[in-house]
Formats: C-alpha cells, structure tokens, sequence
C-alpha cells in the first residue's frame, strides 16, 4: 500500500526535482510520523524481507554519526508515493568519497526511471567526488547495476539474496 502524498507532513513543492521523461518527481524527506508510516510502506511493498515497523525507522538517522552525509527522498506520482531513495556515507567503513545508494520503486516503473533517478542523486553528490558507491542491487535487480555503469561506475560484485533460518 503506498502513501497519500498529500497526508505526508513536511512536502513542499518547491523542494521536488522532476525526474527526466516521467511525470514523477523526487521529493525530499522530511522525518515526520507519517513520513516514517510511508516509509515503511515502501519498504514492505519493495523490500518485505527487510519490514520493520515505522517506529524503528527513526533510530537509524538519530543514530548516524553528524560527520556521515544521508539524504532519503520519496518518488512520487501525483499525490502518490511509489518510491523511496537513499544516499549517505558508509557508517561502518567511513570514507568522505564512499556512499551507498539504495532505490526502492513500486512494481512497473519504467527502467529508464530508475536511470534517472541513479543520474539524480549522483549529480547530488558530485560535490563529494565519489570513488565508490555500494548498491544495494540483487541479482533480480540487474537496470540498477546498468544506470550505474552508464555513469562510469565499474560493476565489481552482484550479491545473491540468502537467507538463513534458525534451525
């Protein structure tokens, strides 16, 4: 189920950058209650393996340390979200030039969205002069690794999902 782009607290419309041949837009996110709710959404509907509910979400960026940069924004279609968009530094392994960017859209959209949308946040963060970007990409999930090769980007590694159950 996504979210009601009107009942998400915090949008304003000046702040939305239009994503090259679509009708979406990208929003920026404005932590909210009900931006977490819709957060949380998208995650269900894109990610069900990594759900949690919106009360945990939060954490995560009162957590990050002030030196990592993050940004999250939604995609949206009208007064829809569909999407959501990640970029920040890697917490674990620190380096001003290493980020990891992780895109979650709805089923349908277009490859040539999800394009844009990589070309989008790479222009952001070209003022860090990245070296490295992790994608958090599946072997399922093969345009990503592509919008990012026609970037400049190197494919090193495709990770398979796996999952372990307690026995």
């Amino acid at each position: 189920m996504m979210a009601d782009h009107e009942s998400l607290s915090g949008f304003a419309s000046s702040d939305a950058i239009a994503i090259p041949d679509s009708h979406l837009r990208l929003v920026p996110f404005r932590a909210s209650e009900r931006a977490y709710a819709a957060l949380a959404a998208i995650i269900l509907e894109v990610h069900p393996e990594w759900a949690r509910p919106a009360s945990h979400l939060p954490y995560q960026d009162q957590s990050r340390p002030s030196y990592c940069a993050h940004e999250r924004w939604f995609v949206v279609d009208g007064h829809r979200v569909v999407g959501a968009a990640n970029c920040s530094h890697l917490v674990w392994a620190f380096n001003p030039q290493h980020f990891i960017l992780n895109i979650g859209l709805a089923k349908g959209i277009p490859n040539r969205v999800w394009h844009a949308i990589h070309a989008l946040i790479v222009d952001h963060i070209s003022d860090f002069n990245p070296t490295k970007l992790v994608l958090i990409a599946l072997a399922n999930r093969p345009h990503e690794i592509e919008a990012l090769s026609a970037l400049g980007y190197a494919h090193k590694t495709t990770c398979p999902r796996s999952q372990l159950d307690v026995a």
